[in-house]
């Protein structure tokens, strides 16, 4: 069973093909805005020939076009592809299964300027980026925000990648729980985004 992994919810975007839980091709880019113009012909050339089986895509929070291009190019795959499932999971626990096996306080995500979001036992909660001291979190966080953190925060570095994951979730028994059942999958976000369509 082949299972593509889509990932525009991070500042490295990334997919994944996985079968029967191996890694069999991953790609990662840093460039959010040409996501548009990346993330399908990636796709196409990394499912050259294959079946997809199914799709797991991070469904946010994240950057407003990137989680939109990511998760409408899943619905189309879901839609338009004979017998392809989706499966969706947040940003936040993609983090929280990238940093498997580590102690950390919480997962940490920008939430614009100064601002982030603070994701713990399921909850999540806005603050400024000033008030998080004496903490060990998993992040992904901007250059300009990595500077203001306080020098007692400590940011995990041992993480799996996008891929590992994907790999390891598509052949868990619990994969099922993230089965999309209602298309199309609309995006996540904490706050609503300040434009409309």
């Amino acid at each position: 069973m082949y299972t593509l992994g889509v990932n525009t919810a991070l500042q490295t975007s990334a997919i994944c093909l996985c079968k029967d839980g191996e890694i069999v091709k991953e790609k990662t880019w840093n460039d959010q805005r040409r996501e548009s113009e990346l993330l399908l012909p990636a796709i196409v050339e990394m499912c050259e020939g294959i079946k997809i089986d199914d799709v797991l895509v991070v469904k946010g929070p994240g950057p407003f076009t990137g989680i939109r291009i990511g998760v409408v190019t899943a619905n189309a795959m879901a839609q338009n592809m004979e017998a392809v499932s989706l499966h969706a999971i947040s940003t936040f626990e993609l983090l929280d299964s990238m940093a498997a096996g580590n102690e950390y306080d919480s997962v940490i995500l920008n939430a614009g300027g100064r601002t982030i979001f603070v994701y713990k036992n399921n909850f999540v909660e806005t603050v400024q980026i000033e008030d998080l001291k004496d903490k060990k979190v998993v992040a992904d966080l901007t250059e300009k925000q990595l500077e203001l953190i306080d020098m007692n925060i400590v940011i995990e570095k041992n993480l799996l990648s996008f891929a590992q994951v994907c790999a390891k979730m598509s052949a868990g028994e619990d994969y099922e729980k993230y089965l999309v059942e209602d298309l199309p999958l609309l995006p996540y976000y904490v706050k609503e985004p300040s434009i409309t369509l």
